[in-house]
């Protein structure tokens, strides 16, 4: 994938790399943000936290769960209701 934050992101791009083995391109990708050990080091620990954190939590349901639970995508009511959040999100403020 040769991408750079000035160039555009390319469809074909994202989809040369979905099978490529991941610890290879995310230790590549690491190396190209230009970044010493010690930042990506940082960068590694609190992404680690934040899974860890997301992962305790999530006996706790939220509210969009919540609602899923009870209004499931695998029945017409509960597809209307995602039909209808999805309108509303598209109307403009006034």
């Amino acid at each position: 994938m040769n991408v750079h934050a000035r160039e555009a992101l390319r469809w074909d791009d994202i989809d040369s790399v979905k099978f490529a083995d991941e610890s290879k391109l995310v230790k590549r990708l690491s190396a190209d943000t230009g970044l010493d050990e010690k930042a990506q080091k940082r960068i590694h620990d609190n992404a680690v936290e934040i899974v860890k954190t997301a992962r305790a939590t999530t006996k706790a349901r939220g509210l969009m769960d919540s609602f899923l639970q009870e209004f499931g995508l695998s029945n017409r009511e509960g597809l209307a209701l995602m039909c209808l959040a999805e309108a509303l999100l598209r109307v403009p403020d006034a």
